[in-house]
């Protein structure tokens, strides 16, 4: 939902400025970004579980396993095999992947150019995900190559969360046009709504069973909501404009990708040294898995993703807050 704003915002962003989209700077930035820490990892944890499984992974399905994380294709994976010691925390990134080959030719042809149209977009794939939802509970079968497809498309499309993608480009779509739609934006901005906002997501993460598969279409409109008073309203009643936050945000994908594979070595160490049968030992897992992950993190984005990020600054004609901080 979030990267659906920020693509959104700056696509429309650099439509204002250059009169046009360009496609291939748009590929090349995101590739500088995303692509080499999504690389880097696989080989890391299946080198990490493969020496712990004794190789017992190499099999026939391997190669075709790590063909489709290679080619960004790992919820495509996870649909079809078990993870098998890949780094399954990519499926949301290759989501995001597969969103982008789709959205920036939306935006630069004008097919996405009201908030209509996205909300259409947005209320089609949720209801598309609800139908093969029920057609997959109601046991319907349409099998090719021994693959429920009724099973396939369903899992697919809530792996793939373009509707989620959508709410956060409808924000950027009233941020970016918040002349026509500051009646909306206001409503929106009040405190009394963000405080029902929050009591929204509490209620919700406590009864997560009731909404059923409409479950994070909902959390995204609730989430969407407290990111536009966050980024854009001045008087929000939540504010992440910390050193600390920001150091965290900048950071943030190399945590997101990096604490999985941190957690297995915790959890392992501690458990060799049956560190788990102490509450103290407990708490120091999570507060040491928290400082290694950042750790981590943070030498990965100043010696391995800065180097691209740098790159990526050449092609982009909005300057986004990361490339601003770096000069």
């Amino acid at each position: 939902m979030l990267s659906g704003f920020l693509i959104t915002y700056l696509l429309f962003a650099e439509q204002k400025v250059s009169k046009i989209i360009s496609i291939k700077s748009f590929y090349i930035r995101r590739i500088l970004r995303i692509w080499p820490l999504y690389i880097l990892i696989i080989p890391i944890t299946l080198l990490y579980d493969l020496y712990l499984h004794n190789w017992q992974y190499i099999h026939g399905f391997f190669v075709i396993k790590a063909l489709l994380f290679f080619t960004f294709l790992p919820n495509i994976s996870l649909i079809i095999f078990s993870s098998s010691g890949f780094p399954t925390q990519l499926w949301s990134v290759s989501s995001e992947e597969q969103f982008y080959l789709i959205w920036p030719h939306l935006v630069k042809r004008k097919i996405i150019n009201s908030l209509k149209r996205i909300i259409f977009l947005v209320a089609f794939f949720s209801i598309l995900r609800f139908f093969f939802k029920l057609l997959d509970d109601a046991h319907y079968s349409a099998v090719f190559g021994g693959v429920n497809l009724y099973n396939l498309i369903w899992r697919f499309l809530y792996f793939f969360r373009i509707d989620c993608m959508g709410i956060g480009a409808a924000i950027a779509f009233l941020y970016f046009n918040k002349e026509k739609y500051k009646h909306i934006l206001r409503f929106l901005y009040r405190p009394l709504i963000q405080i029902l906002n929050f009591c929204l997501i509490i209620l919700i993460l406590y009864l997560e069973p009731f909404l059923g598969v409409f479950q994070d279409t909902v959390f995204a409109c609730l989430f969407a909501t407290l990111i536009l008073n966050v980024a854009t309203n001045d008087k929000s009643i939540l504010n992440l404009e910390f050193f600390v936050f920001n150091f965290l945000g900048k950071i943030s994908y190399g945590m997101y990708v990096y604490h999985p594979i941190i957690l297995i070595i915790m959890i392992r160490f501690f458990t060799k040294y049956k560190l788990f049968e102490n509450n103290f030992y407990h708490l120091c897992f999570y507060l040491f898995a928290l400082i290694l992950t950042i750790t981590v993190s943070s030498f990965s984005y100043n010696y391995f993703e800065k180097p691209f990020l740098k790159i990526k600054s050449r092609y982009s004609k909005i300057i986004s807050g990361v490339e601003a901080k770096m000069g």
